[in-house]
Protein backbone atom coordinates (compact mmCIF):
# COMPACT_ATOMS: atom_id res chain seq x y z
CA UNK A 1 0.00 0.00 0.00
CA UNK A 2 1.34 3.43 -0.88
CA UNK A 3 1.11 6.53 1.30
CA UNK A 4 -1.80 7.58 -0.93
CA UNK A 5 -3.80 4.51 -0.01
CA UNK A 6 -3.47 2.30 -3.08
CA UNK A 7 -1.09 -0.44 -4.11
CA UNK A 8 1.86 0.52 -6.28
CA UNK A 9 5.12 -0.79 -7.65
CA UNK A 10 8.66 0.44 -7.02
CA UNK A 11 10.09 1.11 -10.48
CA UNK A 12 13.86 1.38 -10.96
CA UNK A 13 14.82 3.09 -14.24
CA UNK A 14 18.25 3.51 -15.80
CA UNK A 15 18.42 5.90 -18.73
CA UNK A 16 21.04 7.73 -20.72
CA UNK A 17 21.50 11.49 -21.07
CA UNK A 18 19.31 11.71 -24.17
CA UNK A 19 16.28 9.99 -22.66
CA UNK A 20 16.56 6.41 -23.84
CA UNK A 21 15.55 3.89 -21.24
CA UNK A 22 18.31 1.33 -20.76
CA UNK A 23 16.85 -0.75 -17.94
CA UNK A 24 13.56 -1.06 -16.04
CA UNK A 25 12.86 -3.14 -12.95
CA UNK A 26 9.26 -2.94 -11.78
CA UNK A 27 8.71 -6.22 -9.99
CA UNK A 28 8.77 -5.01 -6.38
CA UNK A 29 5.93 -3.56 -4.31
CA UNK A 30 6.09 0.17 -3.65
CA UNK A 31 6.85 -0.47 0.02
CA UNK A 32 10.26 -1.96 -0.82
CA UNK A 33 13.19 0.47 -0.39
CA UNK A 34 15.04 1.61 -3.52
CA UNK A 35 18.33 0.15 -2.33
CA UNK A 36 16.71 -3.28 -1.89
CA UNK A 37 15.32 -3.12 -5.42
CA UNK A 38 18.78 -2.15 -6.69
CA UNK A 39 20.59 -4.95 -4.83
CA UNK A 40 18.18 -7.49 -6.30
CA UNK A 41 18.33 -6.16 -9.86
CA UNK A 42 20.54 -7.58 -12.61
CA UNK A 43 22.66 -4.41 -12.89
CA UNK A 44 22.87 -4.16 -9.10
CA UNK A 45 24.26 -7.68 -8.85
CA UNK A 46 26.65 -7.02 -11.74
CA UNK A 47 28.00 -3.88 -10.07
CA UNK A 48 28.30 -5.69 -6.71
CA UNK A 49 30.35 -8.42 -8.43
CA UNK A 50 32.58 -5.84 -10.14
CA UNK A 51 31.19 -6.72 -13.58
CA UNK A 52 31.14 -3.20 -14.97
CA UNK A 53 33.42 -1.08 -17.11
CA UNK A 54 36.03 0.73 -15.02
CA UNK A 55 35.58 4.48 -15.13
CA UNK A 56 31.87 4.29 -15.85
CA UNK A 57 29.15 4.53 -13.28
CA UNK A 58 25.52 5.32 -12.62
CA UNK A 59 24.18 8.28 -10.71
CA UNK A 60 21.84 7.50 -7.87
CA UNK A 61 19.91 9.64 -5.46
CA UNK A 62 20.49 9.66 -1.72
CA UNK A 63 18.38 6.51 -1.33
CA UNK A 64 21.35 4.49 -2.57
CA UNK A 65 24.76 3.83 -1.06
CA UNK A 66 27.74 5.44 -2.76
CA UNK A 67 30.16 2.98 -4.33
CA UNK A 68 30.20 -0.15 -6.46
CA UNK A 69 29.55 1.82 -9.63
CA UNK A 70 26.98 4.22 -8.19
CA UNK A 71 27.78 7.83 -7.38
CA UNK A 72 25.41 9.54 -4.97
CA UNK A 73 25.28 13.09 -3.64
CA UNK A 74 27.22 14.00 -0.53
CA UNK A 75 25.08 14.30 2.59
CA UNK A 76 24.04 17.91 3.34
CA UNK A 77 25.88 17.87 6.69
CA UNK A 78 29.20 17.19 4.93
CA UNK A 79 28.64 19.79 2.21
CA UNK A 80 28.26 22.96 4.31
CA UNK A 81 31.93 23.92 4.49
CA UNK A 82 33.30 22.28 1.34
CA UNK A 83 32.68 24.19 -1.90
CA UNK A 84 33.93 21.22 -3.95
CA UNK A 85 31.25 18.97 -2.48
CA UNK A 86 28.65 21.69 -3.09
CA UNK A 87 29.73 21.91 -6.72
CA UNK A 88 29.71 18.13 -7.08
CA UNK A 89 26.18 17.94 -5.63
CA UNK A 90 25.00 20.73 -7.96
CA UNK A 91 26.42 18.95 -11.03
CA UNK A 92 25.08 15.60 -9.82
CA UNK A 93 21.62 17.11 -9.42
CA UNK A 94 21.79 18.71 -12.86
CA UNK A 95 22.68 15.42 -14.54
CA UNK A 96 20.09 13.46 -12.54
CA UNK A 97 17.46 15.79 -13.97
CA UNK A 98 17.78 13.78 -17.21
CA UNK A 99 16.39 10.75 -15.40
CA UNK A 100 13.51 12.73 -13.93
CA UNK A 101 12.76 14.31 -17.33
CA UNK A 102 12.77 10.88 -19.00
CA UNK A 103 10.31 9.53 -16.44
CA UNK A 104 8.13 12.64 -16.82
CA UNK A 105 8.11 12.23 -20.62
CA UNK A 106 7.25 8.55 -20.26
CA UNK A 107 4.29 9.40 -18.01
CA UNK A 108 3.17 12.20 -20.34
CA UNK A 109 3.22 9.89 -23.36
CA UNK A 110 1.48 7.05 -21.56
CA UNK A 111 -1.08 8.53 -19.15
CA UNK A 112 -1.95 5.09 -17.79
CA UNK A 113 1.31 5.36 -15.84
CA UNK A 114 -0.06 8.37 -13.94
CA UNK A 115 -3.10 6.59 -12.58
CA UNK A 116 -3.99 3.83 -10.21
CA UNK A 117 -4.06 1.14 -12.91
CA UNK A 118 -6.40 -1.20 -11.05
CA UNK A 119 -4.59 -4.11 -12.64
CA UNK A 120 -3.12 -7.23 -11.15
CA UNK A 121 0.51 -6.45 -10.26
CA UNK A 122 1.79 -9.03 -12.77
CA UNK A 123 -0.13 -7.31 -15.58
CA UNK A 124 0.82 -3.81 -14.37
CA UNK A 125 4.49 -4.84 -14.68
CA UNK A 126 3.87 -5.83 -18.32
CA UNK A 127 2.12 -2.50 -19.02
CA UNK A 128 5.02 -0.53 -17.54
CA UNK A 129 7.59 -2.52 -19.53
CA UNK A 130 5.54 -2.14 -22.74
CA UNK A 131 5.39 1.63 -22.22
CA UNK A 132 9.17 1.75 -21.75
CA UNK A 133 9.73 -0.27 -24.94
CA UNK A 134 7.31 1.92 -26.91
CA UNK A 135 9.03 5.02 -25.53
CA UNK A 136 12.37 3.78 -26.90
CA UNK A 137 10.89 2.75 -30.24
CA UNK A 138 9.32 6.19 -30.58
CA UNK A 139 12.62 7.77 -29.72
CA UNK A 140 14.52 5.67 -32.29
CA UNK A 141 12.13 6.45 -35.14
CA UNK A 142 11.96 10.14 -34.28
CA UNK A 143 8.31 10.11 -33.22
CA UNK A 144 8.82 12.36 -30.19
CA UNK A 145 9.17 16.00 -31.10
CA UNK A 146 11.76 17.91 -29.13
CA UNK A 147 13.18 14.71 -27.72
CA UNK A 148 16.88 15.38 -28.15
CA UNK A 149 18.48 16.83 -25.06
CA UNK A 150 21.78 17.49 -26.78
CA UNK A 151 25.05 15.72 -26.38
CA UNK A 152 27.76 16.90 -24.07
CA UNK A 153 31.30 15.64 -24.00
CA UNK A 154 33.13 14.91 -20.82
CA UNK A 155 35.99 17.30 -20.17
CA UNK A 156 37.25 15.29 -17.23
CA UNK A 157 39.91 12.63 -17.83
CA UNK A 158 38.83 9.04 -17.34
CA UNK A 159 39.78 7.85 -13.88
CA UNK A 160 42.66 5.45 -13.52
CA UNK A 161 41.71 1.77 -13.43
CA UNK A 162 42.75 1.48 -9.77
CA UNK A 163 40.47 4.33 -8.61
CA UNK A 164 38.13 3.01 -5.92
CA UNK A 165 36.22 6.13 -4.89
CA UNK A 166 34.84 7.48 -8.13
CA UNK A 167 32.74 10.18 -6.41
CA UNK A 168 35.81 11.81 -4.82
CA UNK A 169 37.74 11.50 -8.09
CA UNK A 170 34.98 13.34 -9.97
CA UNK A 171 34.72 15.99 -7.24
CA UNK A 172 38.47 16.64 -7.48
CA UNK A 173 38.25 17.14 -11.25
CA UNK A 174 35.27 19.51 -11.41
Amino acid sequence: MSRKGYSCLNVCVICDAVGRILYVNCGFPGSVHDSTVWRNSTPGRMFANGDYINGYCLLGDSGYANGQGIMTPFRPSSVREDYRKKRYNREHSHIRCHVEMTISRLKARFPILNTNMRLAPEFAVKVILACAVLHNIGYCIGAWSGQRLGRTRATMPHPPAHETDLRNYVMEHL
